[in-house]
């Protein structure tokens, strides 16, 4: 009797342990959750590039987002009717290519998105902090520079002081002589002027490029934060409002300041994002990204 009691209790103990581990298999390897209630925002975001057509054979470059940027890529469709289309890739990142031989007529070629946040905060950059290298200066104009950035030394006790002094000086702008110096005389644009004052104070900075995710919203377009190097991190700034940290509602598509899209043999060219948001099961959203996974495996271009 002793010994029955004995095995049950093993057999008991092997299973209670085999389902244990399963379930924490399931659980960490799989990502599927623990509780079947736990649901997940997925935002559909569909990229609309439009274009006139010019002169020529026409291609239209499209650089695609990362899962790195802290979200991760359900699924991905691309429409491009009577268009060639690749998607290739470079030290730069993925790139959607459409082409043709002649356009006729106004075009529009769409990319469209499914994805989830799955971290609340940026990786950091895989290259190394680096300066910007700033646009040839005329004499005038950099002692205008070093007279800014020295006023700003002197009242900041960190690069991350810093920067939060000089998003202050542009945000109140109208009223400041040395601002409105640098804005005539920088790159086009108040994030490139700021860019420009980071560079000559030797702070490492990118631009981030993103979509800010609004649920049924048209028409959006590109926004864009800036990443500071504090000599220690990189910490993210808003240069609309001065604050820091990432916002929870903003999608990364792209850091640094190289074009997210070239259109050759066409004119007149935008990007505009529209958004729509759902709230799925986390099992759904399990079983979309391991498909997903599975046909990235495939070695192939479409031809659409």
């Amino acid at each position: 009797m002793v010994a029955s009691r004995t095995q049950i209790g093993i057999v008991a103990g092997a299973l209670i342990t085999f389902g244990l581990g399963l379930t924490l298999y399931k659980s960490l390897s799989l990502g599927l959750p623990l509780l079947p209630e736990q649901y997940q925002d997925v935002w559909t975001i569909e990229s609309k590039i439009s274009f006139q057509p010019s002169e020529g054979p026409v291609e239209v470059s499209l650089t695609l987002p990362q899962d790195s940027n802290g979200w991760v890529i359900l699924n991905e469709n691309f429409a491009s009717p009577g268009f060639g289309f690749t998607v290739a890739e470079d030290d730069l990142g993925s790139h959607a290519r459409w082409t043709r031989q002649r356009v006729d007529k106004p075009t529009t070629v769409y990319y469209k998105a499914q994805v989830y946040a799955q971290l609340d905060e940026l990786s950091d950059p895989q290259q190394p902090p680096v300066v910007s290298k700033l646009p040839r200066l005329t004499d005038e104009v950099k002692r205008g520079f070093e007279i800014f950035v020295d006023n700003l030394r002197e009242k900041s006790t960190s690069d991350e002081s810093f920067v939060e002094l000089l998003l202050q000086a542009f945000l109140n702008g109208k009223d400041n002589q040395e601002v409105q110096f640098i804005l005539r005389r920088a790159r086009e644009g108040r994030v490139n002027a700021i860019l420009d004052v980071l560079a000559f104070a030797g702070i490492p900075a990118h631009p981030i490029r993103g979509v800010q995710l609004e649920d049924g919203r048209r028409r959006q377009v590109l926004s864009m934060l800036l990443e500071v190097y504090n000599g220690n991190e990189w910490i993210v700034f808003n240069p609309a409002d001065g604050s820091s940290g990432l916002p929870q509602d903003f999608y990364v598509w792209q850091r640094g300041d190289n074009a997210i899209l070239t259109v050759i043999g066409g004119k007149r060219s935008s990007l505009e994002f529209a958004l729509v948001n759902n709230r799925l099961p986390l099992r759904t959203i399990v079983s979309m990204e391991q498909k997903s996974n599975q046909f990235a495996l495939l070695d192939f271009s479409i031809y659409a």
